[in-house]
């Protein structure tokens, strides 16, 4: 068949279409033209046309027909299995939220967990590497400081033992300490002044 002949076939069955909708609009025209005018201007209000109209009207009564035919009982019926299958839904779904949303939340606080635990380590090791480097800072001043002080009595000690013995003290120099970088403290030089 060709493209031609196919849309002639198409507009045969459009055009059987409209007739017979058009057929049925006549009848409603014969009996009730107040009805049909109704129909006109919802369609025109619908943006619609007249049979599209009559084609929703159609389905409304079909409906209306299958439903009428169902007795109190069967409807009753109907309505407890619905609900009772909408209980059933409810409750399936809460038990997948709360499943999924539990095993959600108890990962990620894990996860978060773990991650405060390495920070509080490593907080850990800076503060005893810190703590470690100044006590050595302390040591080292300490050290230094007593040094200092013993090598000032020392001279101070020398210098009044000579007085007592009426000889000239030699000028002694004392050298001083100095922070060394390493714990061992390098031993004090002593210059020795001419007489």
């Amino acid at each position: 068949m060709s493209e031609e002949q196919q849309i002639e076939v198409k507009r045969k069955k459009v055009d059987e279409e409209s007739f017979s909708a058009g057929r049925l609009l006549g009848v409603v025209a014969r009996r009730d033209p107040e009805l049909y005018e109704r129909l006109k201007i919802y369609a025109e209000q619908q943006g619609m046309k007249p049979t599209e109209i009559v084609y929703d009207a159609l389905q409304l009564y079909d409906e209306f027909l299958t439903l009428s035919a169902v007795d109190a009982k069967s409807l009753v019926a109907a309505l407890k299995l619905l609900d009772h299958l909408f209980k059933r839904l409810m409750q399936m779904m809460l038990t997948l939220n709360q499943f999924f949303t539990s095993e959600f939340f108890t990962q990620q606080i894990e996860i978060m967990h773990n991650i405060r635990q390495q920070q509080m380590q490593e907080l850990a090791k800076q503060q005893a590497e810190e703590k470690k480097s100044k006590k050595q800072e302390l040591k080292e001043q300490i050290m230094m400081s007593v040094m200092n002080m013993f090598m000032g009595l020392l001279t101070n000690m020398m210098t009044n033992m000579f007085k007592l013995q009426g000889a000239q003290a030699p000028q002694v120099q004392l050298p001083q300490m100095q922070p060394s970088s390493s714990l061992n403290i390098g031993k004090p030089k002593i210059v020795k002044g001419s007489k």
